[in-house]
């Protein structure tokens, strides 16, 4: 069994980027490439590491893993409404 962990910053867009000056639907992806490559496809988890809205209240935040293949994968995170973000973060964990 091989595992892989690491994190990744997503976007910072304090104080003029679409996260954080938006309303509605907003997203943002992101590769993320493995250090070293699987020798197949692996499992993906990744979640929040850090989520900075200071002026805001955060009502949602997704974090979804997209497209892995053996080299990467993308991350994808988003919200709605009108919350605010300022910056986010994912930390990862990869398993064949």
């Amino acid at each position: 069994m091989a595992v892989l962990t690491g994190s990744a910053g997503v976007f910072n867009h304090y104080p003029n980027g679409y996260m954080w000056a938006g309303s509605g639907e907003r997203e943002v992806v992101k590769y993320v490439p493995f250090p070293t490559p699987f020798d197949g496809p692996p499992s993906v988890l990744a979640a929040l590491e850090t989520v900075d809205d200071p002026d805001a209240a955060t009502r949602q935040v997704n974090v979804d893993v997209q497209d892995v293949t053996t080299d990467g994968f993308h991350v994808r995170v988003s919200t709605s409404a009108d919350t605010k973000l300022a910056a986010a973060s994912v930390a990862w964990l990869a398993v064949k």
